[in-house]
């Protein structure tokens, strides 16, 4: 299995730390492959039993391996191994070319899972050290994978069936907290392996296919927004989810789209600047609907409104005004597990369907854990979920918005024709 961490922490010191956990470790390999000039860490120990490790890297593109496998058990560090994890550090300097505030990504392969439930740790200098697990055998994250297209579940590239102007048929005085949409849990995670991605299809295609909640997660980085799901980097930043809006809307302006917004990876936990910024460079001020009001149904049309999950001034309407369930940690894809998981998501909608229709309603039927990735409890949740929704086919429902991973064309009709 695969763990994954981001920190600024010496990793010398996760020896220690890892021994306050119970946790131990065989072998530490550092790498460093940054294009630009890298320093790896030196390491004074005064005892000087241990490689001391210098200045590398001098020419671009250059790569240096150090491996401490071979230590003499006298030392602290060796004396904490095991065979239980490997520990793999990729460590360069930050991009300005500053070797005072390095980076270091840990790479935790792990040979035996029984460790992995107190992989969330408190740092020797008391601040938390995240631990995103990927939880994805080696080399099994795509090996011996067919895609999947059935009616509620879809790991293909191309949704089986579009619906890109079904918001037509609406009427205008409707209130957008009263009509049942489908939309994506962590839109835009295409890659990563299978713990990071949530979806398969393209923001493009999502919007076509009838998508109309996304859920966006940013990385701030000096200024910057990128997309992320923890720390898998999606390839793409902000300025690319606001330009598909754009053209969707364009070509449908019979659409709104809403979008929940907040940061990820990155706590500075002020994203608003940034956001301003790329709406009007990328989108256009008056694309988004300003107001904490419900709009109705004809003043939502071709608008971006934000759910705003961060501070600052108001955008949008505020994601916490919202009545929210979203009961993600499913720990195993055991079938007592599964079932609470689709209990929360029934009781939900059922309570959405009878609630304040001045309140909009937001169930994720998505979940995860280091063993139940996405796809695999997509599998089993959405053909409950699309059951369910089966028993009321011909009848106007209102179950507000339906956030899932890996949707099918056909679960997304069954919700979209709850409106008419």
């Amino acid at each position: 299995m695969i763990g994954v961490m981001d920190t600024n922490e010496d990793p010398w010191s996760l020896g220690p730390l890892l021994k306050k956990m119970k946790l131990t470790f065989k072998g530490l390999t550092m790498y460093c492959t940054q294009q630009q000039r890298c320093l790896l860490w030196k390491h004074n120990d005064p005892s000087n039993k241990r490689v001391s490790l210098h200045w590398c890297l001098q020419q671009a593109q250059a790569r240096t391996v150090y491996s401490l496998k071979e230590e003499k058990k006298s030392t602290k560090t060796a004396a904490n191994f095991s065979a239980n994890l490997i520990v793999t550090c990729w460590f360069c300097q930050t991009s300005s070319g500053s070797p005072a505030n390095p980076i270091y990504t840990i790479i935790f392969i792990v040979k035996d899972q029984r460790p992995l439930k107190r992989l969330i740790m408190e740092g020797t200098r008391g601040h938390i050290l995240q631990l995103m697990v990927m939880g994805v055998l080696l080399g099994a994250t795509v090996l011996g994978h067919r895609a999947i297209q059935t009616p509620d579940y879809d790991d293909t590239s191309t949704p089986e069936i579009l619906n890109p102007s079904w918001m037509a048929n609406i009427p205008d005085i409707y209130s957008i907290s009263d009509v049942t949409m489908p939309g994506t849990h962590n839109t835009m995670a295409l890659y990563g392996g299978t713990l990071a991605e949530c979806n398969s299809w393209s923001l493009a295609l999502q919007l076509r296919a009838g998508i109309r909640f996304l859920d966006i997660r940013v990385r701030h980085a000096k200024g910057n927004l990128t997309i992320h799901h923890g720390i898998s980097y999606q390839y793409a930043h902000f300025g690319d989810v606001l330009m598909d809006v754009v053209a969707f809307l364009r070509e449908y302006p019979s659409e709104t789209v809403l979008m929940r917004l907040k940061e990820e990876l990155s706590e500075t936990r002020d994203i608003y600047n940034a956001v301003v910024r790329y709406i009007n460079e990328y989108a256009h001020w008056d694309l988004l609907w300003h107001s904490r009001e419900m709009p109705s149904m004809g003043a939502a049309r071709g608008k971006l409104i934000v759910l705003q999950d961060f501070t600052g001034p108001d955008l949008g309407i505020r994601y916490n005004s919202l009545d929210i369930a979203d009961d993600w940690k499913v720990s195993s894809l055991q079938p007592e597990e599964v079932e609470k998981k689709c209990r929360s998501v029934s009781t939900h909608l059922e309570a959405a369907a009878v609630g304040n229709k001045n309140r909009m309603f937001l169930t994720y039927s998505s979940g995860a854990s280091i063993l139940a990735h996405p796809n695999a409890l997509a599998r089993l949740i959405n053909p409950r979920l699309h059951g369910y929704l089966t028993g009321y086919v011909g009848q106007r429902k209102r179950f507000g918005i339906v956030a899932m991973d890996f949707p099918g064309a056909k679960l997304m009709q069954t919700i979209i024709g709850f409106n008419y």
